[in-house]
């Protein structure tokens, strides 16, 4: 935002037009012209084709970020989509110069074709090994065949252009930029949705956009022996650029790359970060954890403390249960004397949530029992940082508060119970996402 600014005022205030602006041109000359061009049929013929080039070219903005973030192809949590996409103009900056030193050798309609190829391949080569680093190699090899394609398009196109009239071409020769970005989006994003995320195959989408790629090549090849009027240069000889064999193998990969879509496995969608879409479509399972401690006696007026972490994210639940026996009632003589009721206090704690707790009294001559159930809401999106929000440590607490003594009610005098032993069990639910 802040280089767009100084851009804009560095425009404004100091650019000046060297070219007088015309008062007399309006939409309809402007129009006019374009009828011009379009009645050149080869011209408009290239347009149309290359726009097949722009609609795979569309992917690369539109749905390589999404194919990233919604299929988890990540070398680790940290590492974002904009990274990632920043391997395509790195890859043109560091290798362009040395690869347009090469390029000059060749014909224009030739490298754009063999660009196309290069770019086809780095698209199917991402698309089909769904691992990080064979994203990067992809991204890589398209980025060549772009930086090969577009500017030798560019070039053609100043060449076919009469010489009087290279400007007005060279105008018209970005078309099949909005025909192909687009249409290339418009029914990229019904693919996505319907073969991508829906059938969970990202695979065959990738597939679909090399076959386009391998038909507009196709085209191209066909085009070439057009504009030669179907024959070959003299001493050009019968080469890939011109043969028949050569345009009907490229239009053969088409159906190859379909079927190798077809054939191809799934790949779990996991959604994307902010994607509405992805949300409530993830597989889950409830899994539970159990944690049992025990003490042989604990005094009266003691506390014990025990530190229970929780390591997983979407809490569903954590139940716990404190029990304890008191001891039978004792004969001392002809006189029973009757062990009173022992009350224990259970607590839970942790840093997010206030203190919960419970204080119970066993009955007479029966276990004791006390329960403490926290029910949470689990998020169910890996992605959103609530579902950690029950994560963590968790502070138990059994105290003794008090040991019934052993008492006679014909007896002035009664036994001290000094404490009493216990069972603390905790048990904690949490929905794990499926592979």
């Amino acid at each position: 935002a802040v280089l767009i600014t100084v851009n804009l005022l560095i425009t404004f205030l100091f650019y000046k037009d060297p070219v007088e602006k015309d008062t007399s041109e309006n939409v309809f000359s402007s129009l006019k012209r374009m009828v011009l061009v379009m009645r050149d049929t080869k011209f408009a013929v290239l347009i149309l084709i290359y726009a097949g080039f722009f609609f795979i070219f569309s992917s690369m903005h539109t749905f390589l970020p999404v194919y990233y973030v919604d299929f988890g192809i990540k070398p680790w949590e940290s590492f974002e989509a904009p990274l990632m996409s920043a391997f395509n103009p790195l890859t043109i900056v560091l290798l362009g110069p040395f690869l347009s030193r090469y390029m000059d050798r060749f014909d224009s309609l030739k490298l754009m074709i063999f660009g196309m190829f290069i770019f086809s391949g780095g698209l199917l080569l991402l698309g089909m090994i769904p691992i990080w680093y064979m994203m990067l190699i992809g991204i890589v090899i398209f980025s060549i065949g772009e930086f090969v394609t577009h500017p030798n398009f560019i070039s053609y196109v100043s060449r076919i252009a009469p010489k009087d009239k290279v400007a007005l071409y060279m105008g018209y020769a970005f078309i099949p930029s909005a025909i192909g970005n687009v249409s290339g989006s418009l029914a990229g994003g019904v693919m996505w949705d319907n073969i991508a995320v829906a059938q969970e195959r990202p695979s065959l989408f990738w597939t679909i956009y090399v076959a386009i790629g391998l038909f507009t090549i196709g085209n191209f090849l066909l085009y070439n022996k057009w504009i030669k009027g179907g024959r070959t240069t003299t001493g050009e000889g019968r080469t890939v650029w011109n043969s028949r064999a050569s345009v009907i193998g490229v239009y053969s990969l088409v159906g190859v790359m379909i079927v190798l879509g077809l054939s191809s496995g799934t790949t779990t969608f996991i959604g994307g970060e902010d994607s509405e879409e992805g949300r409530g479509t993830y597989q889950w399972e409830e899994s539970s954890v159990t944690v049992s401690f025990s003490e042989e006696n604990l005094a009266e007026g003691d506390s014990t403390i025990y530190p229970v972490e929780i390591p997983y994210p979407n809490i569903v639940g954590i139940n716990i249960t404190l029990t304890w026996s008191d001891e039978d009632d004792i004969q001392r003589l002809v006189r029973t004397y009757r062990n009173e009721p022992d009350t224990f206090l259970l607590g839970v704690e942790m840093s997010n949530m206030t203190e919960v707790s419970e204080t119970a009294a066993n009955e007479h001559g029966s276990e004791g029992v006390i329960g403490i159930s926290l029910l949470f809401d689990p998020v169910e999106d890996p992605f959103d940082e609530e579902s950690f929000l029950h994560t963590g440590m968790y502070n138990i607490t059994v105290s003794m508060m008090d040991a019934g003594n052993y008492n006679n009610r014909f007896s002035l005098m009664g036994f001290n119970d000094p404490g009493n032993g216990y069972r603390l069990v905790i048990e904690y639910r949490y929905l794990a996402l499926l592979d």
